[in-house]
């Protein structure tokens, strides 16, 4: 039950900045950034001095509740003063309701939304690729040595890759003792997102039904309602972008430093979750900052600029280091596959954005989208680029355009025609052109900067949550006098039987269906991309259990699933590290030094590791997985 501090110290934290600054919705979000820089400020100082673990973890979050409580002390009048608010407010939210049916049937599709993903996230254990590589082995890693610093892996996006959502997985991990409430990371972002998006909405124009469609736009993207329910770190990343956009907007209004420091906090805290970030903040920072700096006094410029910069160095300073001590960046290695490392031409870029807009025209019918597949290998040829050029490609993948339901590949086809449409009228609506500037100039700067890869729609999410604001202004201001609001209406209803089928069918973790994850075994959920590897682990894994070994080894390859290890042998007394790097990574020291017992093998021969293994005689075959023990 230790968890119930983390809600206690979010409580706190709304109700001290209720006391303090009044305007409730915005402050839910602003303490989901304070929230989340207490996260960070943990995980980083007790994993420096090796103490990330129940006991000190459990002081540290009472030790704070305890600081807050006694602050609260000192608005306890007022504090009784926001009880009385707050039936007033439900008050008018209902009148608001028992007002217009349609927004009655919008407001319970969303708590529908919200009651189903949150339904999956508690039920499913992780069960994406990169949870099953990289998000929960380093977790394990982390929790197992007592510190986040870096250790030898065999999987090096396992160090090198932004750290934030695992923080709070690991937190969460540590307090309530299993994997739970690892995918409620992405579920709260979702539901922050989504009241971001009504705020910005209610920012950009005065109509609820615009509101309402911009909420309805966001909770019906596909990749969206995949994502919500997994330990994926991309809707994360949306929530800060979003409380970044909204903090612009609000100081565009009015210049107060407290939006200047949570505008800091934002940042820092979208660095932190995915490089993505870097890219799609760039051009909304540019061009509101631009506009927003020029009312403002030179002093309150570097004031602003060293708190900003100040915040970002504070929150991502540990991982920087270990990554510039490592990798000599602080991003991780340069030579990074997924960039685009050769000067970008004319013909490049544009067959980037060509092949990135593909994951959003596929539809269900095969004819359609090998059509729009001849046409796009067409347009190549006609441009001198091959579709597959290994410039622009990631890895050995092939560029297709194929639909799919599935979190890592799917597109977001009727939301990406209805963005289309409001940015080309966005161009006949002045108020409105910064917002699509920053738009579009986010992806063109994505596709500049990164390989086309066949899980670039999921990375995109981002910029479908930014521009759901922006559609429900759009289409109110271009349609919402002709027959009132009609025609948002019937938009809205399109989107929700649109999003049906990703929410209830939606791969890996359909709730309905011969594969629900209401009647499938936690294990058969967790390899349901995978399920070749199921039997072969679950037999290595008890067979070393039977063995009584304590300290396992892992050699295995770069992208093998390293998370189901820990999940079925996991016990107190079970120690796991990889062994035979042959990476950056394997001079550094390990925070535990324990002689291996077995070893359990994937992904890799024997004959690669014949010096490691020469004292390992007994081998064990278990499909595609070998184990090795000691004579």
């Amino acid at each position: 039950m230790a968890i119930v501090l983390v809600v206690l110290t979010f409580l706190l934290i709304y109700v001290l900045l209720l006391c303090k600054r009044g305007n409730d919705l915005e402050n839910l979000l602003f303490s989901l950034v304070l929230l989340g820089i207490i996260f960070v400020m943990l995980t980083e100082l007790l994993g420096w001095f090796q103490l990330f673990s129940h006991r000190f973890l459990v002081a540290s979050l009472l030790l704070i509740n305890v600081v807050l409580f006694v602050i609260l002390l000192g608005y306890r009048d007022k504090c009784v003063l926001l009880l009385g608010n707050y039936r007033e407010t439900l008050k008018v939210i209902l009148r608001f309701l028992r007002m217009n049916s349609h927004l009655k049937v919008f407001m319970y599709f969303v708590a529908f939304v919200l009651g189903v993903t949150l339904c999956i996230a508690l039920i499913s254990p992780p069960n994406t690729w990169d949870s099953m590589t990289y998000h929960m082995g380093r977790v394990m890693h982390w929790i197992q040595n007592e510190t986040i610093s870096f250790y030898p892996t065999n999987i090096l996006r396992q160090l090198y890759m932004t750290p934030f959502s695992e923080y709070v997985i690991a937190n969460l991990y540590v307090l309530w003792g299993s994997d739970r409430f690892s995918n409620m990371v992405q579920w709260v972002s979702m539901l922050g997102s989504l009241l971001g998006v009504f705020l910005i909405a209610k920012k950009l124009v005065s109509n609820s039904a615009a509101w309402m469609l911009s909420v309805i736009f966001c909770a019906t993207i596909p990749m969206g309602l995949l994502q919500s329910s997994s330990t994926q770190t991309d809707y994360v990343t949306s929530l800060w972008l979003v409380i970044l956009v909204y903090v612009l907007l609000r100081l565009r209004e009015k210049f107060e430093w407290f939006y200047i420091w949570m505008l800091g906090g934002a940042i820092g805290l979208a660095f932190l979750t995915k490089p993505t970030a870097y890219i799609f903040s760039f051009p909304f920072l540019v061009l509101q900052l631009r506009r927003l700096f020029g009312k403002v006094s030179v002093t309150s410029i570097l004031k602003s600029v060293a708190i900003i910069v100040g915040f970002v160095l504070l929150l991502n300073a540990g991982f920087y280091c270990r990554n510039w001590i490592t990798f000599s960046w602080v991003l991780g290695p340069k030579n990074n596959i997924a960039l685009v490392q050769s000067k970008m031409s004319g013909a490049m870029f544009l067959s980037n954005v060509l092949k990135n807009i593909s994951f959003h025209v596929a539809t269900p019918f095969t004819g359609f989208n090998s059509f729009v597949y001849r046409s796009i290998v067409s347009f190549h040829k006609w441009i001198g680029i091959s579709i597959n050029d290994k410039r622009l490609t990631f890895g050995n993948t092939k560029f297709a355009v194929t639909f799919s339901r599935d979190e890592d590949v799917a597109g977001n086809p009727l939301h990406f025609y209805i963005v289309f449409l409001c940015l080309l009228f966005s161009i006949f609506l002045r108020k409105f052109r910064v917002y699509a500037l920053s738009l579009v100039g986010g992806y063109l700067l994505y596709c500049y900067l990164l390989k086309w890869q066949p899980w670039g729609s999921r990375l995109q999410l981002p910029l479908f949550v930014l521009a759901s604001p922006f559609v429900g202004a759009i289409t109110y201001a271009l349609i919402g006098k002709f027959r009132k609001a009609l025609f948002v209406y019937i938009i809205s209803y399109m989107l929700i039987f649109s999003g049906f089928p990703y929410l209830l069918y939606g791969s890996p973790r359909p709730i309905l269906g011969k594969r629900s994850v209401l009647i499938v075994k936690k294990l058969d959920i967790m390899f349901a991309k995978r399920p070749d590897l199921e039997v072969p682990y679950v037999r290595a894994c008890k067979f070393l259990l039977s063995r009584c070994v304590n300290n396992i080894g892992l050699f295995i390859g770069g992208d093998s699933w390293e998370y189901p290890v820990w999940f079925i042998c996991r016990h107190d007394d079970i120690h796991i590290f990889h062994v035979g790097v042959r990476n950056v990574s394997r001079k550094i020291p390990r925070p535990v030094s324990l002689k291996i017992g077995g070893i359990f093998l994937v992904d890799r021969s024997i004959d690669s590791g014949k010096r490691l293994f020469s004292d390992y005689k007994k081998i064990y075959q278990f499909g595609r997985v070998r184990i090795l023990l000691k004579k």
